[in-house]
């Protein structure tokens, strides 16, 4: 009997203990919602700083209409930093959006916050992100864009893959050398890292996320491909990214390899593509030079033929796809007096009306 009446008083306690619990966190809720639409922009950012740090999704109706009502202007530094704190806090919580409210996130510029967001349902926000990756704005933002192509190729997106085939110029430098000579590699850049940011006084530490392809323990990973990205948290004095550079249509091409399920190696057609040629004379430089034209055209074309061979990309035979080349000469013979070379552009239309019958 007495062993009973302790398991009651034990589960009585456990049960008000509970009880408490989540009242404290719905009132925790409450006040964060309340400092949130505070004029005082100490208790908005502190609000923020909590809500995205103890993940109180009530928050996210009022953070999100905070941050849209934002508009950005150079002498308001306190505003500005409230609303990064916002947007950070909202990145944390990842929360579902509706279509109209990703395109309004889009609209406002808050393209991180965006591809966050899209990451969860990549098929459901498949055409705001294809409009996020075709913005114009983040083409300097590499982890960015890197992650809409990685996402849109899991979304299996038609217009990805359409409009990778369609604008993607291979530039083609053909190096004309002596018999026996031949050209070496290239070099890869770096980029420098990113700066850190400072504290306000009586502000929490700021909190911004960034996305990278060199993970750190703690960096969440967002978007599978090429390259995985991963989203990292940075509080004020944080390490930033150093960032390797990316040629983006170069990403984009091998992001098709990898939907179309057959390797680079396997095609090995580069944005950037270098050939060699070995000088003999004027006709053999054009009938060698055409040949490369068709080597690169084929390569092109058994990626286009991996592709349409996927049921879900079928149309895609009915495009009329081709190579578009912008071919260069590079004149590495050490005698060049006997004989100029000849426009490597003029060669390519020559090729297109031979085997397309293009006139460009």
């Amino acid at each position: 009997m007495r062993i009973c009446l302790i398991m009651v008083c034990c589960i009585f306690m456990c049960d008000v203990s509970s009880s408490e619990i989540k009242q404290d966190v719905v009132d925790f809720g409450k006040r964060l919602q309340s400092d949130l639409h505070s004029d005082d922009l100490k208790k908005v950012a502190w609000a923020a700083y909590y809500a995205g740090k103890h993940h109180s999704d009530e928050c996210v109706p009022v953070l999100l209409k905070y941050l849209l009502a934002y508009q950005y202007k150079k002498e308001e530094r306190l505003e500005h930093f409230a609303s990064k704190m916002v947007k950070a806090a909202l990145i944390a919580l990842r929360p579902k959006l509706t279509i109209e409210e990703a395109i309004q996130v889009l609209e406002h510029g808050d393209f991180d916050l965006l591809a966050v967001v899209a990451a969860q349902d990549v098929v459901f926000y498949k055409d705001v992100l294809f409009t996020l990756h075709m913005d114009e704005r983040i083409k300097h933002n590499q982890g960015l864009w890197q992650a809409t192509s990685n996402m849109l190729a899991a979304a299996q997106s038609v217009a990805f893959i359409k409009d990778v085939l369609q604008h993607t110029t291979f530039e083609l430098e053909i190096s004309v050398n002596d018999p026996g000579f031949r050209s070496g590699g290239r070099k890869r850049a770096v980029g420098a890292s990113d700066g850190g940011m400072r504290l306000l006084d009586g502000f929490p530490p700021l909190v911004t996320y960034q996305l990278t392809t060199r993970p750190r323990v703690g960096d969440v990973l967002l978007a599978q491909g090429v390259s995985d990205v991963f989203l990292r948290r940075i509080e004020s004095g944080g390490v930033g990214l150093v960032k390797t550079v990316r040629n983006r249509q170069q990403y984009n091409w091998e992001t098709l390899h990898r939907m179309a399920s057959i390797t680079h190696e396997e095609s090995s057609l580069r944005v950037h593509q270098k050939e060699d040629l070995d000088w003999e004379n004027l006709e053999r430089l054009t009938v060698d030079t055409h040949k490369i034209f068709t080597k690169v055209s084929n390569k092109y074309e058994a990626v286009v033929k991996a592709l349409s061979g996927k049921k879900e990309f079928a149309d895609l035979q009915n495009l009329g796809l081709r190579v578009d080349l912008a071919p260069v000469f590079n004149d590495k013979r050490e005698d060049q007096s006997h004989a100029a070379l000849p426009s490597a552009a003029g060669l390519y239309r020559q090729w297109l009306a031979k085997n397309y019958n293009i006139q460009k």
